[in-house]
């Protein structure tokens, strides 16, 4: 981002937070997204009384939001789809941005897939670069979320973010992890949505999947119905950790055979009878970093 005068004086005034934010994106932000969609996807043109290509997928866009929200128009002011879709992007709330960061991206990485970008005006970034511009903008302004994946994701702790969750992210791209990564996305979006039991549970099942595809892989015995307290056993008494560091990971063993685990089954692996469980947010988070943790080490410790 750039170093500009008016942005060194707030952060020496303590304008900005040193925590993350996430309840609230700065009208700032929302227009620094503006640019980022114009420089991915264009600026509207028309060829000879033709809808350009930016028209027609901001049309696309529109369209796919409008149907889901069940709504008419995104915003009732904007002579162009793109100019609706900017203007609700001004006043939406927090979810419904990420809902447009999402999809717009997602149209980019396809179009630039498909070689469609190409010499289309006011195409200057191409969807990667974009996204690491995208990730500046979050972090400058103390927003909680990152882009990764194709999803925005909350974060707690930008240290965790880079030294875990996006590891996992990475060892999960592997077509036999597919299983798993979609869970661990699922945890993540469950834990942006503050549904803090789910996100427990979701966690659990990434953890899972993954334990099942390294046995599957290595040719180890187990089966479907298996939890993740005997598919660790099952990796471990096959010697994933080798023995001469098994007292150096005696206490990884112990978190991921009574950590992870074990939340899942005391707080939302059951039924939650007459009276309804709060799961707390830090308890969710501790549960989502520490899969995120254990999946880099066992897929890491399996050579997958």
């Amino acid at each position: 981002m750039a170093d500009i005068f008016s942005k060194r004086q707030k952060h020496l005034r303590g304008k900005h937070p040193d925590v993350y934010q996430y309840d609230d994106l700065p009208g700032p932000f929302r227009v620094q997204v503006i640019y980022i969609l114009r420089d991915i996807l264009g600026t509207d043109s028309r060829f000879r009384g033709r809808p350009g290509p930016t028209e027609t997928w901001f049309t696309a866009i529109h369209k796919f939001l409008a149907e889901e929200y069940g709504v008419h128009q995104l915003h009732e002011q904007g002579d162009t789809p793109q100019a609706v879709v900017f203007n609700f992007l001004e006043s939406a709330d927090v979810d419904q941005v990420f809902d447009v960061i999402e999809v717009s991206f997602r149209l980019a990485y396809a179009l630039e897939s498909d070689g469609k970008r190409k010499g289309v005006p006011g195409v200057v970034l191409d969807p990667d670069a974009a996204v690491e511009k995208l990730n500046g903008r979050f972090q400058e302004h103390k927003i909680g979320y990152r882009f990764e994946s194709g999803q925005v994701l909350r974060i707690d702790s930008e240290f965790i973010h880079q030294e875990a969750v996006k590891p996992a992210l990475h060892l999960l791209q592997a077509p036999h992890f597919a299983g798993a990564k979609e869970e661990f996305l699922k945890a993540h979006t469950r834990y942006r949505e503050q549904e803090f039991e789910d996100t427990i549970s979701e966690s659990l099942k990434a953890l899972e999947s993954t334990l099942k595809v390294i046995c599957k892989r290595k040719g180890w015995p187990f089966s479907e119905e298996d939890t993740a307290r005997k598919l660790i056993q099952i990796v471990f008494n096959h010697g994933l950790i080798p023995k001469y560091l098994q007292s150096q990971f005696s206490s990884l063993q112990s978190l991921l055979v009574s950590g992870v685990p074990t939340m899942r089954n005391r707080d939302s692996g059951h039924g939650r009878g007459t009276t309804p469980r709060q799961v707390p947010a830090h308890l969710a988070g501790y549960a989502l970093h520490t899969t995120a943790s254990a999946i880099v080490f066992l897929a890491e410790a399996a050579g997958d």
